[in-house]
């Protein structure tokens, strides 16, 4: 439902000796710069009790401002919505964007993190509509729906590819009892990483890469380059990167690499053998290095 569909009564203390959490945390931030010239927390991630990112206290003024219930789900997707923000996307029908300007932009987050867009919310069910300005023909839709207890959100970008995360809201949450007066929030660097890592990061990549764009990251450095760092790598970090992309698994095979392993961790040289029987000679000499310190 739209933000007037979502009106409802408000939850708010209606004596004047309480202060809305909101406040409070605006409040808090603006002592500790003052006192202690502390550094203002930009992202998500950088959240500590009574020292909020602003994004944070803009979303929940937003809930506040428009009489929204405390519900923890619209909270969450809300949060959503700033790390969306963070990764350089905006919203489907923004305007006021340069066009090749989809990086992190603090200005631009704190401005769009002060509403969130018409119709975010239907029901029970949320969808968010998310482009980089480089690509504004490859739509993100974010849809999230409840399950249980849990929150199923799903990404899918049209003919090019679909993400999924799943969070428990609750653990982002000090009490179960939500209350707009009282939220207390913890593990936010964990909802950042997690949503990052399976969704806005890998959905932006997808963009980038469809439209023959090179992003700034591993994976897209050159081969030769991805060799020399695994190689620097133990193995079990190795085969744990490999699994994080196709691209990166392949790299992973390339019997250069384990030359360079074998070479730097068991002091064997000058082999030529295939990917496969490279990594069962590491495994069957490592096994044995590894008997060895335990006799």
């Amino acid at each position: 439902m739209a933000e007037s569909e979502c009106s409802v009564k408000s939850n708010s203390p209606s004596t004047h000796n309480h202060v809305s959490v909101v406040q409070m945390i605006a409040d808090k931030n603006e002592e500790e710069d003052e006192t202690h010239q502390v550094m203002e927390p930009m992202l998500l991630e950088e959240y500590k009790y009574g020292h909020a990112p602003r994004s944070i206290v803009n979303i929940l003024e937003f809930f506040n401002r428009n009489k929204l219930p405390s519900d923890k789900n619209d909270i969450i997707v809300g949060f959503l919505y700033v790390l969306m923000l963070e990764c350089g996307f905006v919203e489907m029908n923004c305007t006021d964007i340069l066009q090749d300007d989809c990086n992190f932009n603090y200005k631009r987050l704190l401005q769009h993190s002060k509403t969130l867009p018409e119709a975010w919310k239907r029901d029970s069910r949320y969808q968010l509509n998310f482009i980089l300005k480089s690509s504004p023909q490859l739509v993100c839709r974010l849809t999230c729906m409840s399950v249980s207890d849990d929150l199923l959100v799903n990404c899918t970008i049209k003919d090019v590819d679909n993400f999924s995360f799943l969070a428990d809201p609750l653990m982002y949450f000090i009490t179960s009892k939500v209350q707009f007066n009282e939220f207390h929030f913890q593990n936010l660097d964990h909802l950042s990483r997690s949503f990052k890592d399976s969704v806005a990061f890998p959905a932006k990549v997808a963009v980038i890469e469809s439209t023959g764009g090179i992003c700034t990251c591993l994976q897209h450095l050159p081969y030769e380059i991805l060799i020399r760092i695994m190689s620097y790598l133990n193995i079990s970090d190795v085969m744990n990167l490999a699994r994080t992309s196709t691209s990166l698994c392949q790299v992973a095979q390339d019997s250069a690499l384990w030359v360079k392993l074998l070479a730097s961790d068991l002091k064997k040289k000058n082999i030529v053998k295939t990917y496969e029987e490279l990594k069962f000679l590491y495994q069957i000499k490592y096994a044995r290095e590894l008997t060895k310190m335990m006799n």
